[in-house]
């Protein structure tokens, strides 16, 4: 095999590396001894694997590396379900009723739910046999967001206000 300039460097790698199993192993030697360019890369390249193969150092502890990330400000990496996952942080069904109250339970309830940095403040009241579904984003990133409702009959979406508030027309129970 004939090399038209050079030999590429992934096989200059892998023959540095002595992993090469293609049968072009002694086109490219041959090569080498007339090229100098490559001969010069394949020299840098034992040299580099040379090294790694005898290096003994260890990587450093998980909390010294995570700390020098949370110096320099690198970005931790959140993962999917901690963004979706929240937390029912208050539910106003289950409060006892105080001493004074007039009636009963209502038919509306607010939940807050707690997510990650975020805290989603949902109200939710009867209107017929429907129910009317309205809320509030509290935290970061809720800008030109959107809230989405997703069950066996139904499918909504609703844009967050400036405010980060939402509102759903009614939906069945």
């Amino acid at each position: 095999m004939t090399f038209s300039k050079h030999i590429p460097l992934e096989d200059l790698t892998d023959l540095a590396e002595q992993i090469n199993t293609s049968t072009n192993r002694e086109a490219m030697l041959s090569h080498l001894e007339t090229c100098a360019n490559c001969t010069k890369t394949f020299d840098r390249l034992q040299h580099v694997v040379g090294l790694m193969k005898k290096d003994t150092s260890e990587d450093a502890p998980r909390d010294v590396l995570q700390r020098a990330l949370n110096i320099f400000g690198a970005p931790e990496r959140v993962s999917l379900l901690k963004k979706i996952v929240a937390a029912l942080s208050f539910d106003s069904f289950t409060l006892e009723p105080t001493f004074g109250t007039r009636s009963g339970q209502s038919e509306a309830r607010q939940l807050i739910f707690s997510a990650d940095e975020n805290d989603i403040d949902l109200h939710i009241s009867a209107q017929e046999n429907k129910w009317v579904i309205a809320g509030q984003v509290f935290g970061q990133g809720c800008k030109e967001g959107e809230v989405n409702i997703e069950g066996e009959n139904v499918s909504l979406s609703s844009a967050l206000s400036d405010s980060c508030e939402f509102t759903f027309p009614p939906v069945p129970s």
